[in-house]
């Protein structure tokens, strides 16, 4: 309300500047514009139905201690713009903080998952709210209440650590979530029951790196003939293999080293 009444000031002091009139209607506030827009036209005042109410007594709101600036200041929650400023320095993409700013609900999980946590955890946590969290969200896959409940945003909070931690691929920590969207359960235990966990065992990589070249003879053939895109498809095979559950890096270095 206060930026529109000062938004309403500015407007219309420039259009009786111009010499221009000051049309009577109703405006509305556009948040994202920060602009008043015309909503529908009045001819005059009494088309509003303005009358004193007899059963109303007038107050002076400036004597009454509840009413003050800074009372009322201390109970404003966080307002849009001071929101969207927030999350605009924490480094946050421009469509993830109008998501967070619009969706509060989307915008409180964030913040309890994200609260104290590194600079990296907070743009991976955001991340994976927006494309994992709020997309199942709008085909009825997430309840409300599951992201009012702390606990959740804690596990996603611990979900980011693993990945930190080179515990879970990118793919692995998907399959992680959207398990973790269906049962109230630690990441970790959920990572171990379903054998994500990320492997960085030679043996097992080197397992892994040999069957996919076996498979794989006439991608392996364009690798040697200097075909660099082969070896990402390779790795791509071994992830598959996995379950996303081999660590992407070590197993790239183990697949050239079995190709020579």
């Amino acid at each position: 309300m206060e930026r529109a009444i000062e938004y309403e000031i500015l407007r219309q002091t420039e259009l009786l500047e111009r010499g221009e009139v000051v049309v009577q209607e109703t405006r509305g506030w556009d948040e994202n514009k920060q602009v008043t827009f015309s909503q529908r036209k009045k001819e005059s005042s009494h088309d509003y139905r303005y009358f004193p109410d007899p059963d109303l007594p007038k107050l002076l709101l400036s004597k009454i201690p509840e009413f003050s600036q800074g009372a009322l200041t201390k109970e404003l929650p966080e307002l849009p713009w001071e929101c969207r400023a927030r999350y605009t320095k924490l480094g946050l993409k421009p469509d993830d903080v109008e998501m967070f700013v619009r969706d509060r609900l989307l915008g409180d999980f964030f913040d309890k998952a994200s609260r104290d946590t590194s600079q990296d955890a907070v743009l991976l946590i955001a991340n994976y709210i927006v494309s994992d969290v709020a997309g199942k969200r709008e085909v009825g896959a997430v309840a409300d209440a599951w992201l009012l409940d702390v606990a959740n945003a804690l596990r996603m909070r611990k979900l980011i650590e693993l990945i930190q931690k080179d515990m879970l691929s990118s793919r692995g920590a998907k399959e992680v979530l959207a398990l973790m969207l269906t049962k109230n359960d630690d990441p970790e235990a959920i990572a171990k029951e379903h054998g994500l966990i990320q492997q960085s065992d030679a043996g097992a990589l080197k397992a892994i790196s040999e069957k996919v070249i076996n498979s794989n003879p006439q991608v392996v053939a364009d690798y040697r003939a200097g075909k660099e895109a082969a070896l990402q498809f390779l790795v791509g095979q071994g992830m598959k293999e996995s379950r996303g559950s081999a660590n992407p890096g070590e197993l790239r270095d183990q697949i050239k080293k079995s190709l020579g």
